[in-house]
């Protein structure tokens, strides 16, 4: 048995193809080098690198490796570069030579994700691990279970109990992120982070396996950026459960660290709401006992808890320049902002990957309360127009689920003054609990929540899975045909970041009258 892998990274594009290039490919690659052959880490015996290949390189490459895998190897395949897709919303795998023209892809330029699966299917290894550090990844898994539905007797025996996985480091439908002034992108970052520390080892048994990597990388992801979620993808459920890397048991600084990354967890949604990265006081104590207690020096403490803030730090950095975008928009505009800006603030939110809870808090700090929300106007408007609606239908009574449910009072206000009642709830559980007990006409969800960034979806699937068919509407921060189009796919009316939108669709699901473009 050989532990094997291929690691491509690519980041140089020609001149005028459409790509920009990224810095962070090659690195990656280095990095995940690095950690694999390390023998106190991966312990690898094999690691192939292959660095902006063209598109047949690439291709000859990754099949003619997987063809030499034996049965019982352990190979683990790594791709760091852009993700793309053609018309038909099929993934590809960039290569140094792909192109596009006019905007689209040109497919015999790049590496699809349909002949990768294929390669992979015809290939013997029964234990095989795919990274993908590119955006669009996670469509890949609709290749994989889209043959999990059809798969044959032989490959269920070739597959044995070990199974093979992907790691995708965002959705279908996202992008993948590069951080300015970091090396590595930051999915792989945290990939390389949980092996090289031993900090993915959650359960301190000396070893790293593929779930709890995936677990570990995706708290920190999600930490640094609201717009990354990154996936794991397994066929017949099978490949969780292998051993990656091994972790330094009974290590002193791993102990610390992950003590750290424990209250780190707890007092996140204070530092951001403070805008304070910095442990309380008596957090800071108990750590300063802790040190002591496992004889760790302070200068390796500090890098520890560097390490472990370094992802909330990124994020409100992220904060910090929206507020600085703000605060120069108001110098330079004056407010009320027209429409272009107020599309360009939302776009630049969006590229920043900030909740929209987040930003509502610095907008009610530095607008005037009154004007920050353009629908309370249309509050005001359809109370003007609160009897005649009131009498044309009953009291609705709506389920609202949002772990900051003060960041839409106004919309509640303007919803309750046609007669709408809501409940509200803070979790997927206590929503689920709420939903057991009480019958709702419609609900309104966000989508991201701590530790689950696609808490929206995962509420939408279990009503679904159990025959609960209540009208369903995702408040959230983006509304692109795309994220519409998957909340329509999964079962919800749609999504929406606007308010006038989230009243349309609300009001069409509760049976009651639209207000008209007069109205606001």
């Amino acid at each position: 048995m050989a532990k094997v892998a291929l690691l491509i990274g690519v980041g140089e594009y020609l001149e005028g193809s459409g790509f920009k290039s990224l810095p962070a490919p090659p690195k990656d690659v280095a990095a995940m080098k690095r950690v694999l052959e390390h023998p106190e880490m991966g312990g690898f015996d094999e690691v192939a690198i292959l660095v902006n290949p063209t598109q047949s390189e690439m291709a000859i490459k990754i099949e003619t490796w997987l063809m030499e895998r034996k049965s019982d190897d352990l190979a683990v395949l790594f791709y760091s570069g852009h993700g793309a897709k053609n018309e038909q919303r099929e993934l590809y795998f960039s290569a140094k030579d792909t192109r596009k023209l006019k905007e689209k892809l040109i497919q015999a330029t790049a590496v699809s994700a349909e002949s990768l699966n294929k390669w992979i299917q015809y290939s013997y290894v029964t234990r095989f691990v795919l990274f993908l550090d590119c955006c669009f990844s996670g469509a890949f898994g609709n290749l994989l279970l889209r043959d999990d539905s059809s798969v044959g007797t032989e490959l269920e025996n070739q597959l044995g109990a070990e199974g093979r996985v992907v790691l995708a480091s965002s959705s279908s439908l996202q992008y993948s992120f590069e951080e300015q002034g970091i090396d590595l992108s930051i999915y792989t970052r945290y990939i390389v982070e949980g092996i090289e520390t031993g900090a993915a080892d959650s359960d301190n048994d000396g070893k790293i396996s593929i779930k709890e990597l995936h677990e570990y990388a995706s708290e920190r992801v999600y930490a640094a950026n609201k717009n990354m979620t990154p996936r794991i993808i397994t066929l017949k459920d099978q490949g969780f459960d292998i051993v990656l890397a091994k972790s330094p048991k009974n290590d002193p600084k791993l102990q610390y660290r992950k003590e750290v990354e424990d209250w780190a967890k707890q007092e996140a949604e204070r530092w951001i709401e403070q805008r304070n990265i910095k442990f309380s006081v008596p957090t800071r104590r108990l750590l300063n006992l802790r040190q002591l207690q496992l004889k760790i020096s302070a200068p390796e403490a500090e890098k520890v808890e560097a390490e472990v803030l370094q992802p909330f730090q990124d994020y409100e950095r992220q904060l910090q320049e929206y507020e600085d975008t703000l605060v120069e928009t108001l110098s330079a505009e004056g407010y009320p902002f027209n429409r272009t800006i107020e599309e360009a603030l939302k776009a630049y939110q969006a590229s920043l990957a900030l909740k929209p809870e987040n930003v509502e808090a610095i907008k009610r700090r530095l607008l005037p309360v009154d004007k920050i929300e353009p629908e309370m106007k249309l509050m005001e408007s359809q109370k003007l127009h609160q009897n005649q609606t009131n009498a044309a239908a009953e009291s609705s009574t709506v389920l609202w689920v949002d772990d900051r449910p003060k960041n839409n009072i106004h919309e509640r206000l303007a919803l309750e003054a046609l007669g709408i009642n809501f409940v509200l709830a803070v979790s997927t559980e206590e929503a689920l609990e709420k939903l057991n007990k009480h019958k709702f006409d419609a609900i309104i969800s966000d989508m991201g929540r701590p530790f689950d960034a696609q808490a929206g979806y995962t509420l939408l699937g279990k009503l679904r899975s159990s025959g609960n068919q209540t009208p369903f509407v995702i408040y959230a921060s983006s509304k692109t045909p795309e994220h519409v189009a998957e909340s329509q796919r999964r079962g919800a009316i749609g999504c929406t970041n606007n308010p006038h939108e989230l009243f349309e669709m609300l009001l069409s699901a509760v049976g009651r009258p639209k207000h008209s473009a007069a109205d606001g």
